[in-house]
């Protein structure tokens, strides 16, 4: 059954909150909007304005215990600001300690989410508790059932921004196909570290095309292993001299120039088609 409490009829006083959010307004503004004198009046008015407001949520629930757990959300919210201030000023553990670029690391990417992670469901909480203001009884289900709908919300965006966050550091490409291009042996690169004379290669093909991206993501890696090898990527029709010179009638090849011969090897612009070629392609260059 809801639990309620008898605590209703005085339910009001909001001003924490709107203290506390106006505050961080005000910290957001001095560290992204302003400078010089203007940053530092609004710096220190939001800390002023978000200490008062913390102080104003703890004495609201140590007189009403219902908002109790909202107060908890602000102090996860200063405990946000707090690692930020670390941040911003350099507050680090000593280095023999914790690598100082890591621990920047850590605070850069948990900030946001702590203090993300006490705001939302404070302020739905204060919502729903504003909603009770003038009932009988003051129903703290739904103070539950604010919170829980702010962490769903929360995680569903955080989880977001993680897996965004992971990908531009681990920038890899992974082929979740049915096949994949083959990659060179290391007889291929011993190889190629070892040549003697200067190796053209040309790619003949449309832009933005499927093929060409799995050939490419095979060539790319091998051409700094060698100062002979070159790589290059062209329009048979925008370039019919060289074109007519390698004996390409199309698009969909690889042309291999050395010492003045030149060979080719016939690569379909159609994936589907492409594949058993691109499959053993270390084998066929």
């Amino acid at each position: 059954m809801p639990s309620a409490s008898p605590t209703a009829p005085h339910l009001s006083g909001t001003w924490p909150a709107w203290l506390f959010c106006a505050g961080l307004t005000l910290l957001y503004l001095g560290e992204r909007a302003l400078a010089g004198h203007a940053q530092q009046v609004s710096d220190v008015g939001g800390l002023i304005m978000v200490v008062v407001g913390l102080l104003g949520a703890l004495w609201r629930a140590r007189q009403r215990p219902l908002f109790a757990p909202i107060a908890g959300h602000y102090m996860t919210v200063a405990l946000g600001l707090l690692l930020y201030g670390c941040l911003r000023f350099g507050w680090l553990p000593p280095e023999d300690l914790f690598d100082p670029e890591r621990a920047r690391t850590v605070l850069r990417v948990s900030f946001v989410p702590i203090i993300l992670w006490g705001l939302w469901p404070a302020l739905l909480q204060e919502r729903a508790a504003a909603s009770m203001a003038g009932a009988a009884l003051a129903e703290s289900w739904r103070l539950r059932l604010a919170q829980r709908s702010a962490r769903i919300t929360l995680l569903g965006l955080l989880s977001f921004a993680g897996v965004n966050y992971a990908a531009n550091v681990w920038d890899r490409k992974v082929d979740l196909s049915y096949f994949k291009t083959t990659v060179a042996s290391e007889s291929t690169r011993d190889i190629l570290r070892n040549l003697s004379t200067e190796v053209q290669l040309t790619l003949f093909f449309p832009p933005s095309n499927e093929v060409l991206e799995q050939v490419q993501s095979y060539l790319s890696p091998l051409v700094p292993l060698s100062a002979r090898l070159r790589l290059s990527v062209t329009d048979q029709a925008l370039e019919p001299d060289l074109a007519r010179r390698l004996r390409v009638r199309g698009n969909g090849y690889l042309a291999m120039e050395a010492n003045g011969h030149s060979e080719l090897l016939r690569l379909d612009p159609d994936l589907e088609r492409a594949r058993p070629t691109l499959r053993s392609l270390d084998k066929q260059v």
